[in-house]
């Protein structure tokens, strides 16, 4: 019995125990799950925080195995025709604004110049003066002939008198920064036509009084010849005045504005042809190595979200642009209805050579017994394996199972899996 109740003292002292331990225990298990939920929040806090790390990535923006190629580039005209006068002189008017649409021969500016003007006044007279002088020579000059002759050598002696004497004025003037240039290139036009109508009034008297000789008749139908010849070219040379469109087009540009002076080599307008556009693309070198003359492409604007344009390759620079290092290269694009504009940006889908071959840089590659990359999808990296077909100092092409959209991790960690949580922060240039 004693046996049994020292058993059962023990018994029920131990669970006296039990009772009065109780709450204890439980304080302490409610303070450790309490603890625990802080560090496991901490430890899930930093894991999130480290799976939350940024991942930067690059699309596919190919088709692969389509052998389709996507480029991005802007329309240029085909072709531009610069429209310069030809002559110098005051711009009086332009005709046509930008984007209006001109014929070949229509009128594009009006020039006025003075001294041309005054040349062809002068050139005018002084043929009719040496016609006259011809046909007194041929006919002996009577005497009220030769009176007509001594008065206009009077005339033309006084007028280049006069022409001289203004000429030196304005040459002092302009010497000391009082007149400008134009006026004494006036004065000296001025003093020019006076002296040769005074030499060619000279020699008509002189003639007139002595009577020709076969040899200055001769002289005479010469100048005449002469001064015809000049003449016309001063009469052509007015004709250039009227400035016309030497293409049919759309006026791109007006550098010049109305009331200034320009030369023969001023650019008055330029007229764009814009029935055929270019579609100019710059792109690396690895990009643009299988792009040939000849290769149909697909163009797209969003200014025509609905519609496909068609052209074709026309034109590859053969050597990098020196700022850029980029390589050029141009689609021809017919625009006969002229829809599209110069200047718009848009993508181009350029059809080459089949392959499945996708070019990435070596930072995305993992290289352990199976060459692999990860693509982000729904926030998670998915692990895909992929054929090393070549590679260069900072790229590489792959074979696998791509498709265009996808997004390749850019650079690849060796703590990556399947799996691995991503928070997607950049989609970068690869």
């Amino acid at each position: 019995m004693l046996r049994t109740k020292t058993i059962k003292a023990k018994v029920e002292s131990i669970e006296t125990l039990n009772n009065n331990l109780l709450p204890l225990i439980f304080l302490c298990l409610l303070m450790l799950l309490i603890f625990s939920a802080i560090f496991a929040g901490d430890a899930a806090a930093e894991t999130a925080e480290k799976n939350e790390e940024g991942i930067e990535v690059f699309r596919v923006d190919e088709e692969v195995g389509s052998g389709k190629k996507y480029f991005e580039g802007f329309t240029k005209p085909a072709g531009a025709a610069r429209v310069m006068p030809g002559i110098g002189g005051d711009l009086i008017e332009i005709y046509p604004d930008i984007g209006d649409r001109v014929e070949t021969g229509d009128r594009i500016a009006r020039l006025e110049a003075e001294k041309l003007d005054l040349g062809i006044k002068a050139g005018e007279k002084a043929l009719e003066q040496i016609e006259k002088e011809l046909e007194m020579a041929e006919a002996g000059a009577r005497k009220e002939e030769l009176k007509q002759v001594e008065a206009r050598y009077e005339a033309a002696r006084e007028s280049f008198e006069i022409a001289e004497d203004h000429h030196r004025r304005v040459k002092y003037l302009y010497e000391h920064d009082v007149a400008p240039k134009t006026e004494l290139d006036e004065a000296e036009q001025r003093l020019n036509e006076a002296r040769a109508e005074y030499k060619t009034a000279e020699q008509s008297l002189e003639m007139s009084e002595q009577g020709a000789r076969p040899e200055e008749i001769d002289i005479l139908k010469a100048a005449i010849a002469e001064a015809e010849y000049e003449l016309e070219k001063a009469r052509v040379d007015q004709q250039d005045l009227k400035v016309t469109a030497p293409v049919e087009g759309t006026i791109g540009e007006l550098p010049i504005d109305e009331g200034a002076l320009v030369g023969d080599d001023t650019v008055l307008a330029v007229i764009m042809e814009m029935e055929e556009l270019k579609f100019s693309v710059e792109t690396t070198a690895g990009r643009a190595a299988d792009i040939r003359r000849g290769q149909p492409a697909e163009l797209s604007f969003d200014s025509h979200p609905e519609e496909t344009f068609r052209g074709m390759v026309d034109e590859i620079y053969p050597a990098a642009d020196e700022g850029s290092g980029q390589f050029e290269f141009n689609i021809a694009l017919p625009n006969p209805d002229s829809r599209l504009r110069a200047g718009e940006y848009g993508e181009a889908r350029i059809t080459t050579e089949e392959n499945d071959y996708l070019e990435i840089p070596s930072s995305a590659l993992v290289e352990n017994d199976n060459p692999k990359i990860y693509l982000v999808e729904s926030e998670m990296l998915k692990e895909v394996e992929v054929e090393i077909i070549s590679r260069s100092e900072d790229k590489v092409e792959i074979a696998g199972d791509l498709e265009k959209g996808d997004l390749i991790v850019y650079e690849a960690k060796d703590e990556y899996y399947h799996g691995h949580p991503a928070e997607l922060i950049e989609v970068v240039d690869s």
